[in-house]
């Protein structure tokens, strides 16, 4: 593999991750990805779209259909609900609404070592965050630092016993256990966490600084993520039993 072959799969990476935030759909997304790769690469074009990028896909659509879509279910359902306003108000009531990217590390960290995939995840959080950054004032463009700082890094390979594929898979190879280093575990997973959390208020403070503050998108329910009204709200207690039911269920 010479070294534009590796630019290749550095630019096709690039455009997925920039055509994914200018909202483009899967699909396109990736085949506009995978032809950059195959064309730096000097692929075949035919065999490369049918056979490699078509199995791929059809595999991975096949895969993860179910998890993506009882996802999506469950994050709109909590939104439509009321539950996710009425736990976002919750936490708001007792933490204040300043701690808004705290408040989601932490809370997506306790559902991924809790064994709740990254998938579930983020569609159990995004409604509850709306309403905290919506609060806090705080921009959307964190809400995916703040989701992966707390679910797709310490707690996957750092905690000890975590329950995620990723601290799982190299028991199977090692022969160790998923408590393996326990201390090491523990020392690297606060400073990835002190780490993160500083990063994050460090751009919260930037993008304040320059006027970017919260701005809903053109799908989110204005209604649902506004807590000036709180009539006729679903108790907090009945709001938290379909995320207790879905970390008990797994």
């Amino acid at each position: 593999m010479d070294i534009i072959s590796i630019l290749g799969l550095v630019l096709g990476l690039a455009v997925l991750i920039m055509m994914g935030f200018k909202g483009w759909g899967m699909i396109p997304t990736s085949i506009v990805g995978a032809l950059v790769v195959v064309i730096t690469n000097r692929m075949d074009l035919w065999e490369a779209l049918s056979t490699h990028y078509g199995t791929v896909m059809k595999n991975y659509a096949g895969d993860y259909f179910l998890m993506f879509f009882l996802g999506t279910l469950f994050g709109a359902l909590m939104g439509s609900s009321g539950a996710a306003k009425s736990i976002a108000c919750k936490i708001v009531d007792l933490m204040g609404s300043k701690r808004a990217l705290l408040i989601v590390v932490i809370t997506s960290a306790v559902l991924s070592y809790g064994g709740v995939s990254f998938a579930v995840v983020v569609f159990t959080l995004y409604p509850i965050a709306l309403v905290l950054f919506k609060e806090g004032n705080v921009s959307k463009r964190l809400f995916p630092a703040a989701l992966f700082a707390g679910c797709a890094s310490f707690t996957m390979v750092g905690l000890p016993g975590s329950p995620q594929i990723q601290n799982i898979m190299p028991t199977e190879v090692l022969g160790t256990t998923a408590y393996a280093a326990p201390l090491n575990g523990i020392v690297v997973s606060c400073i990835i966490f002190a780490l993160s959390m500083v990063w994050l208020e460090w751009n919260d403070k930037r993008l304040k600084a320059a006027g970017i503050g919260f701005v809903p998108g053109r799908k989110d329910d204005l209604e649902a993520i506004d807590i000036s009204d709180r009539t006729g709200m679903l108790p907090f207690g009945l709001a938290v039993i379909p995320i207790l039911f879905v970390v008990l269920y797994i």
